[in-house]
């Protein structure tokens, strides 16, 4: 079973959030209302991890910046302690959507 963390923008909601899965459900950790989004944009989603806080706490930020609408964006940030092990896989989700995507960068962050 896989549990993961999920940055998301639910534009039925007007909102962009961060979610859990625990391997059965997915749980909302955070959320900021984002009240202009608008279908048929660009949308560039920044995550940032840092799992190397003191006591096992693990930083989790999301920016949100339209490409094609500049007036729109969001940023959200949570502390965590149930990243930990950070090792797994990365993907790309779409639910109920037709969803197009440019790419996709990986970076690592410097101490």
């Amino acid at each position: 079973m896989f549990t993961y963390f999920l940055a998301e923008i639910d534009y039925e909601a007007q909102v962009l959030r961060i979610s859990r899965s625990n391997g059965t459900v997915v749980l909302e950790v955070a959320s900021v209302a984002v009240p202009s989004l608008a279908v048929d944009h660009w949308y560039r989603l920044i995550a940032s991890v840092r799992p190397s806080l003191p006591n096992g706490h693990t930083q989790i930020d999301v920016e949100l910046v339209s490409v094609t609408v500049p007036t729109v964006q969001a940023t959200l940030s949570t502390i965590t302690t149930l990243y930990v092990p950070s090792v797994g896989r990365l993907g790309l989700h779409a639910n109920r959507a037709i969803a197009y995507f440019s790419y996709v960068q990986i970076s690592a962050l410097e101490p």
